[in-house]
């Protein structure tokens, strides 16, 4: 396994109105992640662009992942 890596499936649901996501992990590559909550802010800041903050960081640490979309 790639050093820092992190694979997890299960469900979302999202929250518009406070521009969150919940992820309800199943399974994961973390042991303790299993069958937990993880939640992430979220925020499109253009039509290609997507953005997942942590919400509420563990050690005080914070992360930012952004997705954006392959031009067509």
């Amino acid at each position: 396994m790639v050093q820092g890596s992190l694979a997890y499936f299960g469900t979302f649901s999202i929250h518009a109105e406070e521009q969150g996501v919940t992820f309800h992990i199943l399974g994961a590559t973390l042991p303790n992640w299993i069958e937990t909550t993880q939640e992430r802010g979220i925020s499109m800041s253009s039509r290609d662009r997507l953005s997942l903050s942590n919400v509420h960081g563990s050690g005080g640490g914070s992360a930012l992942i952004v997705w954006r979309r392959k031009a067509s």
